[in-house]
């Protein structure tokens, strides 16, 4: 009688399981690893602005989204000009948008979905009144050559507002690329978190596969 086959059938069950689970930690390192510098992704939107008209409009926020409170504590746009000429950003309430934009020809910048990115639509009107740094309607703004940063987590901003992007002049033709950055505080603790499980991952894979190779 042969007993030696029954004997190995055992050994090379754990052996198969060790090979197997050996490959699936392997794999799920890997993709903990592969995840964890994208989440850098989720801190930023980029989107390209153009407008033959007088302004771009952007859609109206939240100041309370950025609360410390929250899951994002601050957030900035970063407006980078594609021509030389000064180019002017703000904040105006948004009770106060239709009657300051209400005349002027502009574009509505929407935000992109899941399924599609950024989306604009054409406004008819005229030319501002005056240089838009000029007016007191805004809540914060900025204005300068080259690339300019609006801090949106002021603390004396509170409400809801709509960012605009005029040339400084007033003139027609805008046009560049605009990033909103934001700042969530436990990223950085959510990356490490995915690190050091896709090493140990890889770690406990490859201590399977030589266990299951000296078996």
């Amino acid at each position: 009688m042969n007993t030696t086959e029954p004997a190995s059938r055992p050994k090379r069950t754990r052996r198969a399981g060790k090979i197997t689970g050996g490959i699936v930690l392997i794999v799920v390192g890997f993709l903990f690893l592969a995840t964890a510098p994208f989440l850098s992704d989720f801190t930023a939107e980029t989107a390209p602005y153009e407008s033959d008209a007088y302004a771009v409009v952007g859609d109206s926020w939240d100041e309370s989204s950025y609360g410390g409170d929250g899951l994002i504590e601050s957030a900035s746009i970063e407006i980078t000009p594609s021509g030389d000429a000064p180019v002017f950003a703000g904040l105006i309430p948004a009770d106060e948008a239709d009657a300051f934009l209400g005349g002027i020809g502009r574009t509505l910048l929407h935000r992109g979905t899941a399924e599609h990115g950024p989306t604009t639509e054409d406004v008819a009107g005229d030319a501002p009144a005056g240089l838009p740094g000029d007016s007191d309607v805004w809540a914060a703004q900025i204005e300068g050559t080259g690339v300019q940063t609006l801090d949106l987590g002021g603390a004396e901003l509170e409400g809801e507002y709509v960012p605009v992007v005029m040339n400084a002049d007033g003139t027609a033709g805008v046009g560049g690329e605009v990033v909103v950055e934001y700042e969530i505080p436990m990223l950085p603790w959510a990356t490490a978190g995915l690190v050091i499980l896709g090493l140990i991952g890889l770690g406990g894979g490859v201590w399977l596969l030589i266990r299951a190779k000296r078996a």
